[in-house]
């Protein structure tokens, strides 16, 4: 076993990185917008706003310099949220978004492409009504994109909980999808594809003598076929607590490489291509934070358990960690050229950071609009960022929009560009 006790105490510098730099009836289509973001130039965006209560006016900041475009998602009379973000490798965008409305039990979830200019290219209903999705994952290979979603539902009948797959075209058609039941509560779930192999993880049932639980589960599939190749679970002893994958990825080599959790502990697995185990094991860390994996340099990837960022390799070597000021919470990273971004909290409120290899703070920024945090930070609405191929950022984050008496917040989308 590679990783007992790998990281107890590690605090070291990640010098290695420092010298470089058609549809069916689960996707129902709906017509796709044409119109892009919000120009930052735009000076329709900085006028007064009628203040319909008061009947006075009030004058909404101009768009900061830096944002090139932004499109308001939705704001808080609706209890919605952005669940995932990806970037395709010619800048578009795809989120995943939970659509409900408060006191309603019925949540879509949708699927939307934008081109690197804010245009919706198309957008897809994913789903059940009447089940609850607590987790979403993308990935995309090419102009292809798969979404998994973590599926629970409630109610006196029997539990119906799944993981599930799609994989759609650039064209937002549906060419694969695969269920695949589970017993046990199916709250993470995450996605990886190359060509047309998947592998999904999430969790299943095990079963005991006089009890079960939900254990840490990982599939591969072919996209010709919703069975699964090959599938594991993780080795529970009886009394444990339960456990669930959380993130999964393909490595340079052709193999997988999982993270869940088993117990309180967090767990890596590593497989070769037929599903052969080649390494597994628990760590230190007790997965808090965000364990998505984070596709580094020469094999490397990222997670964060809390604030300490952590690089390991795929044979389960620890590369090193550095610990943040801010608040990360479970927002993913993303790395380019040397540089880790992440949506976090500072005190001012919602940030977009940005590391160096080494833990340095290159950057934090904040919407000048932003009044000292101003309520806009929620536990369900957490601030992305992912890294387009030019080296702009997209950036999902809150803000209060209106005056005391008449406000509202709001969940942006944006491209940021900064000139230095």
């Amino acid at each position: 076993m590679r990783v007992e006790g790998l990281w107890a105490g590690a605090f070291v510098v990640l010098a290695m990185f420092g010298c470089e730099e058609g549809d069916d009836a689960s996707a129902a289509m709906e017509d796709p917008s044409t119109s892009g973001g919000t120009a930052a130039d735009d000076p329709a965006d900085a006028g007064d706003t009628d203040d319909t209560e008061t009947g006075e006016a009030y004058e909404d900041p101009p768009v900061p310099e830096e944002v090139v475009w932004e499109l308001e998602l939705f704001d808080d009379e609706t209890a919605s949220r952005v669940m995932e973000m990806a970037i395709g490798p010619e800048g578009s965008i795809y989120l995943a978004i939970s659509e409900r409305d408060y006191g309603s039990d019925l949540t879509a979830v949708k699927l939307h492409a934008f081109d690197a200019d804010g245009a919706e290219l198309w957008q897809r209903t994913i789903g059940e009504s009447d089940a609850e999705a607590d987790d979403a994952a993308l990935a995309v290979d090419g102009d292809r994109v798969a979404l998994a979603l973590a599926m629970s539902y409630f109610g006196f009948d029997t539990p119906r909980d799944y993981q599930a797959a799609w994989v759609f075209d650039g064209a937002g058609n549906q060419v694969w999808t695969t269920a695949q039941p589970t017993n046990s509560l199916a709250y993470k779930v995450g996605v990886d594809l190359r060509g047309d192999s998947l592998v999904l993880a999430g969790s299943q049932e095990a079963q005991f003598e006089y009890w079960s639980t939900n254990s840490y589960w990982v599939a591969a599939f072919r996209t010709s076929s919703p069975n699964p190749v090959w599938s594991w679970m993780g080795n529970h002893k009886e009394g444990e607590l339960g456990g669930t994958g959380y993130d999964v990825a393909f490595t340079d080599d052709g193999g997988v490489l999982a993270t869940g959790l088993l117990g309180a502990s967090l767990h890596l697995a590593s497989f070769r291509d037929d599903g052969e185990v080649v390494w597994e094991g628990a760590t230190d860390l007790e997965g808090s934070g965000d364990l998505d994996l984070t596709r580094g340099p020469d094999d490397t990837f990222f997670i964060h358990d809390e604030n300490t960022v952590v690089a390991l390799r795929t044979d389960g070597a620890l590369m090193g960690s550095f610990q943040t000021a801010a608040d990360l919470g479970v927002s993913p990273l993303d790395w380019r050229d040397g540089q880790l971004a992440v949506g976090a909290t500072v005190e001012a409120g919602p940030a977009l950071a940005i590391y160096g290899a080494d833990g340095s703070v290159l950057r934090e920024y904040v919407d000048p609009r932003i009044d000292g945090g101003d309520g806009t930070v929620f536990s369900w609405r957490r601030p992305e960022a992912r890294w387009l191929p030019d080296g702009d950022l997209i950036y999902c984050h809150s803000r209060r929009v209106g005056n005391e008496d008449d406000s509202r917040v709001v969940f942006l989308l944006s491209r940021i560009h900064f000139d230095d």
